[in-house]
């Protein structure tokens, strides 16, 4: 399988990979996504969630946060860490001042176990939620997240254009310890807490990365999205068009 993506990213614990730059993992049209690991966590685009080209750093467009649009998948595994690569849209307006990226479930189940940000109020930006969290979270007020080649804590700002993340779930109790991903959502009906932006990358694996396995995958995705090594998108907002 490693001819298939990114040989210098690194492999031991990946369960998922699909990548909109990747013809074998997405052909350009069509709602199947393809894993390019061997588990088969293959996806589906639900809604309405367009494909835009653009040559390595191609994404899948959400134009609009609403519970209908999201990526899935029907196989259930222990994703416990992540580097998703995506672009956040700030003048997104959410009642609840939330955003969910990565989630547990959908809004059919009513259940937000899912990694999430704040300040989702137009002009943003939005932050690694800082305030407010509890046991349906990604994360916790000691976790470290590897934003952008940089480990920060939680309350910190993303960038306005491609970011690429990286957290550990700390999650291990109340947040299903297998379950099938939903990209784009958090799987909360009682607000308005769905993604707007666009999503280029999403890897995870079944264990906790070390700091040094975070910056690998950061330096073998940088280039592509147009990072400094210091962590910083040359021009200001790596990848705006």
């Amino acid at each position: 399988m490693g001819h298939y993506f990114n040989p210098n990213i690194v492999t031991d614990g990946l369960i998922l990979n699909i990548d909109a730059s990747n013809k074998v993992s997405y052909p350009g049209s069509g709602t199947a996504i393809y894993d390019l690991t061997s588990k088969g966590a293959h996806g589906t685009i639900n809604g309405s969630v367009a494909y835009v080209g653009a040559g390595v750093s191609s994404y899948w467009n959400f134009a609009t946060a609403s519970s209908a649009n999201y990526i899935s998948s029907t196989l259930s595994q222990p994703y416990v860490d992540c580097t998703i690569i995506f672009y956040p849209d700030f003048t997104l307006n959410s009642n609840s001042g939330l955003v969910g990226l990565i989630a547990a479930s959908n809004d059919a189940t009513n259940t937000d176990k899912s990694m999430r940000f704040g300040g989702a109020t137009n002009p943003g930006p939005w932050t690694i939620k800082s305030s407010g969290l509890n046991a349906d979270d990604w994360g916790n007020t000691s976790t470290t997240y590897y934003l952008n080649g940089v480990a920060v804590a939680n309350g910190a700002s993303l960038n306005a254009g491609w970011n690429i993340l990286g957290a550990y779930r700390t999650n291990q109790t109340t947040f299903p310890s297998s379950f099938a991903y939903f990209l784009g959502t958090e799987g909360f009906s009682a607000g308005v807490r769905d993604f707007q932006g666009r999503i280029a990358l999403c890897l995870m694996y079944n264990r906790q990365l070390t700091a040094r396995e975070h910056a690998k995958n950061y330096a073998a995705f940088k280039g592509r999205f147009g990072f400094s090594s210091g962590g910083l998108s040359q021009g200001g907002v790596g990848g705006a068009e």
